[in-house]
């Protein structure tokens, strides 16, 4: 069994990509701020830190996604897209999305908040799932 390394490394890119999209002000990064209560000088604050560091972790968190990922492919004997975005899907529902979940019922953040970041992860991995079977 062989892992896709340039498959991970393009996926992962992809995938930081979407999230830079994801959470921008022209998508849900708004509310998605206001869910965690962070005001817009928390943010300058952050970026005046610098965001290197955080940029590598997600990075790296997002490739490791994607090796795990092309593994399952490869373990479960996926041989197309369509397969591996139905694996993809199991995977986000079984694991993803009830971990999540977690955030309304403990943290008690809003269900727009869950959603958010729930289908976000959901976007990836369909994406990943495809470039993992096409590369």
């Amino acid at each position: 069994m062989s892992i896709s390394i340039l498959g991970s490394i393009i996926a992962a890119i992809v995938s930081m990509m979407i999230g830079f999209a994801w959470y921008s002000d022209a998508l849900f990064g708004k509310r998605w701020r206001s869910g965690l209560g962070w005001s817009d000088e928390y943010m300058s604050n952050m970026k005046e830190r610098g965001m290197t560091g955080v940029i590598i972790g997600g990075f790296l968190s997002e490739f490791v996604m994607a090796v795990i990922l092309s593994f399952m492919i490869q373990l479960v004997g996926v041989f197309s897209a369509p397969q591996a975005m139905t694996l993809a899907f199991w995977i986000w529902l079984g694991f993803i999305a009830t971990i999540q979940m977690g955030s309304v019922f403990w943290e008690r953040r809003s269900f727009g908040f869950y959603l958010i970041n729930s289908l976000y992860r959901l976007v990836t991995l369909l994406v990943m799932a495809i470039i993992l079977t096409l590369v």
